[in-house]
């Protein structure tokens, strides 16, 4: 135990003026064989997604309007949503009536 401590106390010590990760004497870690492992896994997911999404699962054709059925249904329940809301129109024939009772002179 002794001896480890003794290796480890003369270890060589890289000593960075400044920053340690910035600057012209910055320490550059060493990228390791897992580190480079992760990094082609994750290259080959993502080449993997880029060729899913080079083949689509529509084609032009049946895309073009694929959802217009649904739209026009929801469209419909909107407007007779608002209909119903809406106070019914009244004429202004029909409200002034009580007033030709007699026309008249008298």
């Amino acid at each position: 135990m002794f001896f480890t401590r003794c290796l480890q106390y003369y270890k060589h010590r890289i000593r960075v003026p400044g920053l340690l990760y910035q600057g012209r004497n910055k320490v550059v870690p060493r990228v390791s064989v897992d580190a480079k492992r992760r990094a082609l896994c994750r290259l080959l997911v993502e080449q993997d997604n880029l060729d899913i999404l080079k083949n689509p699962y529509l084609t032009v054709d049946e895309e073009h309007g694929h959802t217009r059925e649904r739209h026009a249904v929801k469209l419909e329940k909107m407007r007779a949503a608002k209909k119903l809301k809406m106070i019914p129109h009244r004429h202004l024939e029909v409200e002034l009536n009580h007033l030709n009772c007699s026309k008249k002179w008298e």
